[in-house]
């Protein structure tokens, strides 16, 4: 049967064949002849995307193109208008904050507050707080000269010395590889730099009297790394307490504030540039630093709080002194930065001279007890009779305003050293040997009793020192003036001032 010359449609689904219309393929009349495929005249769109709600969104709007494209003409958009600043923080600032920042501060709050304030070098602050940490029989003492002259006066021994500076950021030192035999701490938190160096020394020193408290740290810090020992330290809360017992409230109030700059200073060198690194110079602004230099052993460690390890500078020799080998360190330190104009300070820890003239003056006491024995054997008539070779305290020497027992004790049975010497034909006789030798001894006792006076008048001196340095009479002052403004007086001074420089 012919074929037709019309056309015919072939039924088909919609999918069977892109371009179809309607689902409909068009095939040409001709035989063999290729379909025709004719366009749709509705808009092209893109698949419709389905969401997590379960409704359709239109595929090009909800394409990640387009979505980007959306975004980044907004982001132009804004970029036309100048950046806007964030917004700073707001305090709620109550109204009499001048009267808060200024009144008196209770012992509470500076329990409370876990921060460290800045130390002065003063001796007697130190002294003080040697004492409180539980240390006896050690003194600091400043030094005005680092000549060996200097060095060689002091009592010894001499446990370490504290060296004072104006610190700036330098090369680090090189660590010492064998220091597990030094006991030492970094410094963890600011303004913690002079009990540091205090803990360095105490802790090193050897036939040094610690407190209970301080033998119990010693114990619980021993097997730790330099910097969790400083932050043992640091978070001690009665070691915090001893360093900030001169601290005033401006002085918290200052530390809270040099905080806060530093931080911000922070984040604004992370945000900046890396740049490249110059070699730091001393700034007046600068903070002080305490280090300290400390012998272990036959060798000198120089212990910086904000160095890695201990660094050790020099060997002693057998019969020189330790200082020796750090006074070489100090004055070079002191001369490089000396065309700055910078501060020094150098303290010495060392043995209290009160112990050396407590013992001293034991030693006297019993020695001439004993030639006043021996010259009563001689002469019964003279001299004085201690039977049982007990002394007591006399109207002359008060043992207890010497730190000495209430009793002291000798040998009756063991004679002196000048009974036992020849006597010399024509010379003197016993009698006068032991009386030369009584008077050289009571001679020898008023000198010791007024060099342990002068230490204890001197001890006496540091204490009210750091008393008055623990009164704050700016409450005082604030309200004085306060007054003083009430009555008009001050306005009356600044009309003054301002007719005389007009």
């Amino acid at each position: 049967m012919p074929r037709s010359t019309t056309s015919t449609r072939t039924s088909g689904r919609a999918g069977s064949r892109p371009g179809s219309r309607n689902g409909k393929l068009e095939t040409s009349a001709e035989d063999g002849a290729p379909p025709t495929v004719r366009r749709s005249g509705r808009a092209r769109r893109h698949p419709a995307i389905f969401t997590g709600t379960g409704k359709a969104e239109d595929g090009i709007k909800s394409s990640p193109t387009f979505r980007m494209s959306v975004k980044s003409s907004a982001a132009d958009e804004q970029r036309r208008n100048p950046k806007r600043k964030a917004a700073p923080e707001v305090f709620d600032l109550p109204d009499d904050l001048l009267d808060k920042a200024l009144a008196p501060m209770g012992p509470e709050e500076l329990d409370e507050w876990e921060g460290w304030v800045e130390l002065e070098s003063d001796p007697a602050f130190f002294n003080v707080i040697l004492q409180d940490l539980g240390v006896r029989d050690v003194k600091i003492q400043e030094l005005f000269s680092v000549d060996e002259g200097s060095l060689a006066i002091l009592p010894k021994p001499v446990h370490g010395l504290i060296f004072l500076y104006q610190y700036f950021e330098e090369d680090a030192q090189e660590p010492t590889e064998d220091a597990e035999k030094v006991w030492f701490a970094n410094q963890t938190t600011d303004n913690a730099c002079a009990t540091i160096a205090l803990f360095n020394i105490i802790m090193n020193a050897e036939n040094i009297e610690l407190g209970e408290r301080l033998k119990t740290f010693k114990e619980q810090s021993s097997s730790l790394i330099p910097p969790l020992r400083g932050d043992l330290l640091c978070n001690t809360t009665w070691i915090r307490k001893v360093h900030n017992q001169f601290a005033r409230r401006v002085d918290l109030l200052n530390a809270d504030l040099v905080l806060e700059q530093e931080s911000k200073k922070a984040r604004k060198k992370k945000a900046a540039r890396p740049a490249m690194r110059r070699k730091t110079k001393p700034s007046s602004d600068a903070g002080f630093h305490f280090i300290a230099y400390v012998p272990v052993g036959d060798e000198v460690y120089q212990l910086d709080g904000l160095e890695k390890e201990p660094a050790c500078i020099g060997k002693v020799g057998a019969d020189s002194d330790w200082t020796a080998v750090a006074r070489p360190f100090i004055e070079a330190r002191m001369l490089q930065y000396e065309s700055e104009q910078l501060s020094f300070n150098l303290l010495s820890l060392c043995r209290s001279p009160l112990h050396e003239v407590r013992e001293g003056l034991a030693k006297n006491i019993t020695e001439l007890a004993r030639i006043r024995y021996a010259i009563h054997r001689v002469d019964p008539d003279h001299g004085v009779s201690y039977p049982e070779g007990t002394i007591s305290s006399t109207d002359d020497v008060s043992f207890a305003d010497y730190g000495l027992p209430d009793t002291l004790s000798f040998d009756v049975n063991t004679v002196h050293a000048i009974e036992t010497q020849p006597l010399d034909a024509g010379g003197a006789t016993l009698l006068q040997k032991l009386e030369a030798r009584r008077e050289e001894l009571e001679t020898e006792q008023a000198r010791l009793k007024a060099e342990y006076r002068a230490e204890v008048c001197m001890a006496e001196d540091d204490s009210c020192r750091a008393n008055g340095r623990k009164k704050d009479y700016t409450p005082v002052i604030h309200r004085w003036v306060e007054k003083l403004a009430e009555t008009g007086a001050l306005q009356e001074i600044a009309e003054q001032v301002a007719l005389q420089q007009a």
